[in-house]
């Protein structure tokens, strides 16, 4: 996030400092660990920095986002980036060797077709929801299942065998 003109990131629980009071925080969903590009649109919200950042909530899924918010806060990108962010966070602790665990990972949400998700050798890919599926970024398990086919092919090992 951004605070005033400085990248700050948040703590485990999204707690962040902000100065000078008055500045503007902004969420762009793109950390330390992992960037978040929704097919929708830009992920982009704001509050000044004696203020909570709230990203709301809405019904719905795929596009919907709440009242007021940009077109990209949607609940896949939102799913995505806390899921893959825990889980590289215990990742890190079992791991701390495997450089691949610090680096940026490209996670794509809402892509125009259905019931599916990929890694696709650089980053993670959720579909939206159609054909009897849901949005496949919302489900923590398909989000977790994608991200560990990222981890076994950067493990040191290359891919297991059969890598589902």
């Amino acid at each position: 996030m951004i605070c005033g003109s400085s990248w700050a990131d948040t703590t485990t629980m999204g707690s962040f400092n902000c100065t000078p009071a008055g500045a503007t925080a902004t969420t762009t969903l793109n950390g330390q660990y992992f960037s978040v590009f929704d097919v929708c649109g830009a992920v982009s919200q704001s509050v000044t920095c004696s203020a909570d950042l709230d990203l709301a909530q809405s019904a719905g899924t795929d596009c919907t986002v709440p009242p007021g918010s940009s077109a990209g806060n949607t609940h896949a990108a939102r799913s995505t980036f806390y899921h893959l962010n825990r889980v590289a966070e215990h990742a890190r602790t079992w791991l701390p060797g495997l450089a691949w665990l610090t680096s940026q990972v490209p996670d794509t949400v809402n892509i125009n077709s259905t019931c599916n998700a990929v890694w696709d050798g650089e980053g993670v890919n959720f579909f939206k929801s159609g054909g009897g599926c849901n949005n496949t970024a919302e489900l923590a398990g398909v989000t977790l299942h994608e991200w560990g086919h990222g981890l076994d092919q950067n493990d040191g090992g290359d891919f297991d065998s059969p890598a589902e």
